[in-house]
């Protein structure tokens, strides 16, 4: 008796096969993403953003060298948009994130006041280079534009690149 492959077990395959080639050729990807494509994203899967309790309608901005994610807040009787600036760098091929600056409208607030943002976003992103066997190699922040470079290789420490000083 022939055993029925489904079309799923076929799609699984397929990708199983891609993952494969990718391996074996060990290749080098940049990807660009602009401030409004992240928006875009942003504001069509709530659900999936892991926001601090009381915020919503998450943003990003992109200047030279910070990566600036916001959220609305109330604040006691006003309403005023957070605002988390964070300079990217690699470390060992994974993403490393230092909170430069935070404000609460126009008023500037200690970077320790960011509740974990910067560690949110190292994890989900390092969690999608572990899951696709990358190692990240730059990262460049630009006015309304982020480039990012990732070699396609098994990871492990022996392959890793070193750190690399903050991209600007």
């Amino acid at each position: 008796v022939a055993a029925t492959v489904t079309p799923a077990q076929e799609t699984d395959a397929m990708h199983g096969q891609y993952a494969q080639m990718l391996r074996a050729l060990n290749p080098t990807m940049t990807f660009a993403v602009t401030a409004a494509n992240i928006n875009a994203y942003l504001k069509t899967r709530p659900a999936e953003l892991k926001m601090p309790e009381g915020f919503k309608a998450p943003r990003v901005a992109l200047t030279r060298g910070i990566f600036e994610i916001s959220a609305r807040k109330n604040l006691l009787f006003i309403s005023t948009r957070v605002r988390v600036g964070l300079a990217p760098r690699v470390v060992r091929g994974r993403l490393r994130l230092k909170v430069a600056r935070l404000h609460a409208g126009p008023i500037p607030l200690p970077a320790h006041f960011h509740l974990g943002v910067a560690k949110t976003i190292e994890g989900f992103v390092n969690a999608i280079l572990e899951r696709n066997e990358m190692q990240l190699l730059s990262v460049e922040v630009e006015k309304q534009v982020v480039r990012v470079t990732a070699r396609v290789a098994p990871n492990d420490a022996a392959g890793a690149p070193e750190a690399t000083p903050p991209t600007q």
